[in-house]
C-alpha cells in the first residue's frame, strides 16, 4: 500500500512538472537564451523539452533550439553531467542526413541545443498531408535515413526513437534525421 500511494505521489508530481513545463514553453518565444538565441515560435514537443524556430543574433540566421526540461544540477548533478556528456557526443555526429548541432548549454537552469534549421517539414506531416507517398520517394528516404543510422553507429551512437517525426525534409528533398535526445552511447 506504501508503495502505491508513493508510485501515486511520484506521478503527480511528473504531471505536475509537466504542466509547468508546458506553461514555461509556450511564455518562451521572445526570450532570448544566453544573449545569443532569440527564441521565435514553438514548433515542435517531445517527451523532453520543446523546439523552437530562433535567430542565432550575432550571425543573423535561423536556428532550430531545443529547450529541454529544467535541471538542477545541485539536486541532480549526474543529469547535469549526463546531459552535457550526451550532447558533447551528438556535437560529433556529422553526417548530410544528420541534422547538425551547433551549440549546447544550460540558461536559468534549462538545458538547450541549438541546431541547424532545416524546416519545418516532417515526413510525418508529409503523410498526413499526402497519405501515400510515391515507393520511389520512400526508397530515397529510406536509403537517406539508413545512410544517416549508419553513420552514427559508426561512432557509437544508437538513435532509438526513429519516426516519421523525427525525418526532415528540407525544400531541396534533402532528407535529415533529427532528435538523437534520447540516443544512447
Amino acid at each position: 500500500a506504501e508503495t502505491e500511494r508513493q508510485n501515486r505521489e511520484l506521478v503527480a508530481s511528473q504531471q505536475q512538472a509537466d504542466r509547468i513545463f508546458s506553461a514555461l514553453a509556450e511564455a518562451l518565444p521572445g526570450t532570448v537564451l544566453d544573449g545569443r538565441y532569440q527564441l521565435e515560435e514553438k514548433i515542435g514537443t517531445g517527451g523532453f523539452g520543446a523546439v523552437f524556430r530562433a535567430q542565432h543574433l550575432a550571425l543573423s540566421i535561423p536556428v532550430a533550439v531545443k529547450v529541454f526540461e529544467p535541471l538542477d544540477p545541485t539536486i541532480d548533478p549526474e543529469g547535469a553531467a549526463r546531459f552535457r556528456r550526451e550532447a558533447q557526443a551528438l556535437v560529433r555526429l556529422t553526417h548530410p542526413n544528420i541534422v547538425r548541432i551547433v551549440d549546447i548549454d544550460v540558461w536559468e537552469g534549462k538545458p538547450f541545443i541549438v541546431m541547424e534549421y532545416v524546416g519545418e517539414t516532417t515526413l510525418a506531416m508529409q503523410i498526413q498531408n499526402l497519405g501515400r507517398l510515391p515507393a520511389a520517394r520512400i526508397a530515397q528516404i529510406g536509403l537517406a535515413v539508413a545512410d544517416a543510422l549508419h553513420a552514427a553507429t559508426e561512432q557509437g551512437m544508437l538513435h532509438r526513437d526513429v519516426k516519421p517525426s523525427n525525418i526532415l525534409e528540407r525544400r531541396d528533398g534533402h532528407i535529415k534525421l533529427v532528435d538523437f535526445g534520447i540516443a544512447s552511447t
